[in-house]
């Protein structure tokens, strides 16, 4: 089909293929924009289930509207083969970025929430997508992801919406019970729920573990639930706890661990009740991320300015924040770690010091930076200036210098 017109679309190139359809990257003549194609193979066209899925993913996605979810533009017809148009989207799929190791922690967590914001407004009108997995994740070359192929998609009793969403005139009226049969698993074995698994009804909860999965493999490259055969697989999703992901990655922190915990949970009232509380717990542990990731900063910064000695108190992990940059560039750098978490009550005080390691760059900026890149965790308050004169002449440092 490539060079071919359809429509008002000329295909230019295949993107991919599934068992759901073949992808193709398409150029709108009408709008001179570019767009995806998804082509339901015509064998499966003649089944009438089938078609009527096809169908239906269109529907539900279109009546979507959020940034991390795949718009969707319009479902025709040429030569009695059913495509749906598309919004074309570049980058790669978390499949792919797997492939090349663990995902950094931070950008682990922030797709997760991207994924999880999706999922947030998906539930809300009532849609369960049932087919979170990493090849259905997108991610763009700035970081934004968006949520792909809503094939396999059940339509739940809605959440209440505001007057803005989207009609539910635009909703599929296709009964679920002529697209499925009783007991039936559909889904992609590695990331199906327990439920999900022993086709059971599924709710908002089934694809949280999902994602559980998921945000597991981005942070450890390996599949939480791995086997064989799919029926080794289904073992392991039934009865099994996957490897304790610290013990692949020693840096996934256990705040972290105690989200993947809940996400993966056998029995689904164990797991977050929605996925808007799971993006409380998300932004809880990027915030944590934030810190750690300050600290390295102040790390790296204090080895190129020389022997500066910081002094740091936290109840958590990770340290909070410099009690002292010594006037005389002396000593070393310590890092005190605590096990309580932090609090927004953590001051951290910034002491003068004088630029002896002979780099010009630093002579009045260094307070500056630091003070700056501190000033981004939201659990440190820097003590005003006032008050850190009066503590720095209580420590016999020179109250005025800098």
């Amino acid at each position: 089909m490539i060079g071919e017109t359809v429509s008002r679309y000329r295909i230019e190139e295949e993107l991919g293929s599934g068992g759901m359809g073949v992808v193709y990257r398409a150029h709108d003549l009408h709008l001179d924009r570019d767009v995806a194609l998804k082509f339901l193979p015509a064998l499966l066209a003649a089944d009438p289930a089938v078609l009527a899925r096809f169908e239906r993913e269109a529907r539900l996605a279109s009546s979507l509207n959020h940034p991390h979810i795949c718009i969707v533009h319009d479902i025709e017809q040429h030569e009695g083969h059913p495509f749906i148009v598309m919004e074309l989207c570049t980058g790669e799929t978390v499949k792919r970025l797997v492939q090349r190791g663990p995902i950094p922690l931070a950008q682990a967590v922030e797709l997760a929430t991207q994924a999880a914001g999706a999922l947030d407004a998906a539930h809300r009108r009532g849609i369960v997508h049932r087919d979170i997995k990493p090849a259905n994740l997108f991610v763009s070359p700035s970081g934004q992801l968006k949520v792909l192929d809503f094939g396999l998609a059940k339509l739940n009793e809605p959440q209440p919406v505001s007057e803005e969403a989207p009609s539910a005139d635009s909703l599929p009226t296709v009964p679920e019970a002529e697209l499925t049969r009783p007991g039936m698993a559909l889904g992609t074995v590695a990331y199906m729920s327990p439920e999900q698994a022993l086709g059971q009804a599924v709710d908002a909860r089934s694809d949280l573990f999902s994602l559980g999965a998921v945000l597991y493999e981005m942070v450890t490259a390996e599949r939480a639930f791995a086997g064989a055969s799919p029926g080794a697989v289904f073992d392991r999703i039934l009865n099994r706890e996957p490897r304790r992901a610290s013990r692949i990655n020693p840096r996934v922190p256990e705040e972290l661990l105690a989200v993947l915990d809940r996400l993966l949970a056998k029995q689904p009232e164990n797991r977050h009740a929605n996925a808007s509380e799971l993006l409380s717990d998300l932004d809880h542990v990027a915030r944590l991320l934030a810190v750690e990731e300050t600290a390295s900063d102040l790390e790296a910064m204090a080895s190129r300015a020389g022997r500066i000695r910081v002094a740091r108190r936290s109840r958590s992990w990770v340290a909070a924040g410099i009690v002292g940059l010594l006037g005389v560039a002396g000593g070393g750098y310590s890092v005190l770690k605590r096990p309580q978490p932090l609090t927004e009550r953590d001051e951290v005080l910034l002491a003068g010091f004088e630029n002896k390691t002979g780099e010009a760059v630093f002579d009045a900026t260094l307070s500056q930076a630091v003070a700056v890149q501190l000033g981004q965790s939201p659990f440190l308050n820097i003590v005003a200036d006032d008050r850190a004169r009066e503590t720095r002449l209580l420590m016999g440092r020179d109250a005025v210098s800098a």
